[in-house]
């Protein structure tokens, strides 16, 4: 997709957000942990009505898989408008993340919507999908050995607010095509407006807000073919903005493909800056 269409990909986008319709979930059984970790891409807005409902949704899967579920809210479209005197949340990094992962398709079934590890699931048309079948794509991923393990190392310095952060990635067997690494920040409980299905909510807490990325938006590449036991060292910095709270701030890091329509994430890694 070109950026010339990313405007109106993102519009239509969101717009499906009102025509969700009511959906049934089944409740959520504990899942079965092992080493892969999992990495939810949320698409969001403060004008979403029905996005509260997906975050609610994404917090009780955070409860089951714990560490093993990192999840990621892009404030990014039509339904992404700040109100008047609050924050904005939109980046352009998000923009581009968005466009990156649905082009050249569009999610059909409304907002909220999600992309689990990137991955486009057999019978589906798109990467995002609808809170109704996170849980199964959730688990359905839980279970997939890495290919890839991912170490993150930071160094914070307080006084300038600089953050570096190291990232090992060590293929646990040897892969073909090209493989990227992206390297990101979120914030955490940030208190602002937000619609929600019962009015606007002056002190809704919005978890897990992206940020900016200390890489490439679609990622910095790590090579086209990758060899086992090789590790693959990548540094990235980043000065944070003085309303940025650092402590409630955490390192997001994945390996992903990047080979034609081929993105999915192959392992993912969070960590706290303090």
């Amino acid at each position: 997709m070109t950026h010339k269409f990313i405007p109106i990909f993102l519009a239509i986008l969101f717009f499906a957000a009102c025509k969700e319709q009511p959906i049934v979930i089944p409740p959520l059984k504990a899942p079965t942990l092992g080493n892969r970790k999992i990495l939810v891409e949320e698409f969001t807005g403060v004008q979403c009505v029905n996005c509260p409902d997906g975050s609610a949704e994404i917090e009780s899967l955070k409860n089951l898989y714990s560490e093993n579920l990192v999840s990621v809210s892009i404030h990014a479209g039509f339904f992404s408008t700040p109100f008047v005197g609050h924050s904005d949340f939109r980046t352009q990094d998000g923009n581009e993340i968005t466009a990156y992962i649905c082009s050249p398709d569009l999610e059909p079934d409304g907002y909220p919507a999600a992309s689990i590890n990137r991955t486009l699931f057999g019978g589906e048309s798109f990467r995002y999908v609808n809170r109704s079948k996170w849980a199964a794509y959730i688990q359905q991923e839980s279970v997939v050995e890495p290919k890839i393990s991912v170490a993150v190392q930071n160094s914070y310095d307080t006084a300038t607010r600089q953050l570096t952060v190291t990232t090992t990635l060590v293929p646990t067997l040897a892969l073909q095509g090209s493989h990227n690494v992206t390297v990101l920040l979120t914030e955490n409980d940030i208190i602002d407006k937000q619609k929600t299905g019962v009015g606007e909510v002056e002190n809704y807490k919005h978890k897990h807000v992206f940020r900016k990325c200390l890489s490439a938006a679609t990622g910095t590449e790590i090579g086209n073919g990758l060899k086992a036991g090789i590790p693959i060292v990548k540094t990235f910095t980043l000065t944070l903005p003085a309303a940025w709270k650092v402590e409630n701030c955490e390192i997001v890091a994945f390996a992903h493909r990047n080979d034609g329509t081929r993105k999915e994430v192959l392992q993912v890694a969070e960590k706290k800056i303090l």
